[in-house]
């Protein structure tokens, strides 16, 4: 599973190397372990997209939960 753009301003790029409709639960936290957003979404062509424009500055967590796996990765909003 990979992140683009490390530094986000309005969308949130998720690779999770999965082809198949598969529904995924995204889970954002800020850095005080708050949830300030959390979707369950489709992948679509193996990537999933978050609109994060509305968050405020700062670093999250990114929780990406598929049927198998749980991956955490750090994500920095400008």
């Amino acid at each position: 599973m990979n992140t683009y753009q490390d530094s986000v301003k309005h969308l949130l790029n998720i690779e999770v190397g999965i082809k198949t409709l598969e529904n995924v639960k995204v889970t954002l936290y800020n850095m005080f372990g708050q949830a300030v957003l959390s979707t369950i979404t489709n992948i679509s062509n193996g990537k999933v997209t978050l609109k994060v424009a509305t968050l405020s500055h700062g670093t999250y967590q990114a929780h990406i939960q598929t049927a198998d796996r749980l991956v955490v990765k750090r994500v920095v909003k400008q």
